[in-house]
């Protein structure tokens, strides 16, 4: 940890500034490259000085989570922070949370965080242990302010699916930081789904730590009148044959919808027969949201199997709409059926017939509460 003030952010994203202590960061002013989308007022209590933080509990089923000390070994592993929010969550948390998974323990892991108004502050680690497999579905609901930090540690030929799932009351505000370690030969499902709170800022952090890694990032946000949800992405490739496939889509409706999405992947100069592919796609259902999608590649070396990024935002497709009406479907049907396909696509890549069965019920639920109540999928 360090006792200097740097600034948070930087021209090149290899040379980002990270600690464990808030006090090492500037203030946030909303001017910065990392903070110029995000609204400001919305973070005021989390960085006041004199903000008391609480401890919530979780519900646990499959597995035993261990409650460790902050000056625990075993947690810190997946490297510190770059960002205030996430130096709080970690300062902050009264106990912190080990969840160890082991080559004889498969049982999937459902971690629900459910709170009501209030202050608090989160620590969760995930330790998948070398040649272990399992999967863990995180769901965060309740209409507090939430400071979360989530390390996900997968070790060596590895395998994990983990689930983030954001789905509070309108009034939730919810600041989150998860850093990823991907060993040699480990395989990683990462998927972040927001469907519901006021304010939502997710900074999702990756480095791998050995040759052979394979990470896939997922993501899935539905927008509504006067919320803010906003996914930055860092992918550090500083290891050779690695491979990382990012796929981020959101739907938005509404007045003052605002959706941000910065997808930055660098590639260093030992990273040779690197394979790395970012895409974000944005559907547009009414007058009204704003989008801002800026995806960033940076190459150091020549010797990749290949790179690339996308970014789309587009209405809703009239022509389309209009063939399902011709086929028998109401307007609302149609519209509703066109934009589960559009998340469908990409929840068929997580793999795990079980937590896609579980994300689509969940999506669905959300469109059918928003088309009764002419939110999102509704008609005119």
């Amino acid at each position: 940890m360090s006792s200097e003030v740097h600034v948070t952010d930087t021209r090149n994203s290899a040379d980002r500034f990270r600690s464990f202590s808030s006090a090492d960061f500037l203030l946030p002013e909303g001017k910065e490259e990392n903070w110029r989308f995000t609204p400001m007022e919305s973070l005021k209590e989390v960085l006041s000085s004199s903000a008391v933080f609480s401890h919530p509990s979780e519900e646990v089923e499959g597995v035993d989570i261990t409650v460790v000390s902050s000056g625990d070994d075993r947690i810190g592993k997946a490297g510190a922070p770059d960002d205030i929010l996430g130096a709080i969550a970690w300062e902050k948390a009264q106990s912190r949370n080990l969840l160890k998974i082991t080559s004889d323990q498969c049982e999937d892991t459902f971690v629900r965080v459910d709170l009501e108004k209030g202050l608090y502050a989160h620590h969760l680690c995930v330790d998948v242990q070398e040649r272990a497999s399992g999967t863990v579905v995180m769901t965060y609901g309740g209409d507090a302010t939430l400071a979360n930090t989530v390390e996900i540690l997968v070790g060596e030929a590895a395998e994990l699916t983990i689930v983030s799932i954001h789905n509070g009351k309108p009034d939730m505000k919810m600041m989150s930081s998860h850093r990823i370690k991907a060993a040699k030969n480990a395989v990683v499902r990462y998927v972040c789904i927001t469907l519901d709170g006021g304010f939502v800022r997710v900074n999702t952090a990756v480095e791998f730590e050995g040759s052979g890694a394979d990470v896939t990032l997922l993501g899935a946000y539905i927008t509504n009148e006067h919320q803010h949800h906003e996914h930055r992405l860092f992918v550090n490739h500083q290891e050779p044959d690695c491979t990382s496939l990012v796929t981020y889509k959101g739907a938005l409706q509404g007045d003052n919808a605002h959706a941000v999405w910065v997808g930055d992947v660098l590639i260093g100069s030992q990273a040779t027969q690197t394979k790395t592919y970012e895409l974000n796609r944005n559907l547009v259902l009414s007058e009204g949201p704003r989008v801002d999608s800026i995806p960033n590649l940076e190459i150091e070396t020549g010797k990749i199997q290949g790179a690339g990024h996308a970014s789309a935002t587009g209405r809703f497709d009239d022509e389309m709409l209009f063939y399902l009406q011709s086929r028998g479907l109401t307007e609302e049907n149609a519209r509703k059926l066109v934009v589960r396909g559009f998340f469908a696509e990409m929840i068929e890549h997580i793999g795990v017939p079980a937590v896609q069965e579980k994300l689509m019920g969940i999506i669905e639920e959300k469109l059918n509460l928003h088309a009764e109540n002419n939110e999102v999928i509704g008609g005119e």
